[in-house]
């Protein structure tokens, strides 16, 4: 009788160990989703950032700069708004600090900006 009452005892620990690593499972799964989550959003805000810097840059460094960039998503210039979006599966959006700047929808690639009498003028290459 003594070794069925151990063999029970056995199952039961097992089991409860099981239970807990399936837990950590479950919990480090859902933190992996998490941080690919932050880092997809962290490089689409970095190509945002990096566009908006560009367009600053091409504005101040006066009239008839040329400057060609490559950017890796689809990309619209609101001027109005002075807001860029980055578009993939999700929407980021970043602002620019002017608003002379030409009104485009971008494709990913090569990205030509002119600054023609201090506006900003953005097309694909």
């Amino acid at each position: 009788m003594k070794k069925a009452q151990i063999s029970i005892e056995w199952l039961f620990a097992i089991g409860t160990l099981f239970l807990v690593f399936l837990l950590v499972l479950g919990f480090s799964f859902d933190k992996k989703i998490e941080v690919m989550k932050t880092e997809k959003y962290i490089g689409l805000r970095g190509e945002c950032l990096k566009l908006s810097e560009i367009i600053v840059s091409t504005f101040l460094s006066g009239n008839g700069t040329e400057i060609q960039t490559q950017i890796s998503y689809n990309a619209s210039i609101d001027p109005n708004n002075q807001l860029i979006t980055i578009e993939d599966v999700d929407l980021v959006t970043c602002t620019i600090p002017i608003n002379r700047t030409s009104n485009v929808d971008l494709e990913e690639g090569l990205v030509i900006l002119s600054n023609v009498g201090d506006y900003v003028d953005l097309e694909n290459g």
